[in-house]
């Protein structure tokens, strides 16, 4: 898990990690990152306890 590892890094170095981390196969929940919310189909959100 990364906790806000991307959080200083420029638009191209955020979508790099980004990419890289794709690249395992694996789940990761994002919280407040917009860039990185663009690659994914399907994005839940949870708003007052409540799976939206």
């Amino acid at each position: 898990m990364m906790g806000e590892g991307t959080a200083h890094l420029d638009s191209a170095y955020e979508r790099a990690v980004n990419a890289a981390i794709w690249t395992m196969g694996i789940t990761r929940i994002i919280v407040h990152r917009g860039e990185a919310l663009k690659a994914f189909d399907r994005v839940p959100m949870i708003a007052h306890s409540r799976l939206r």
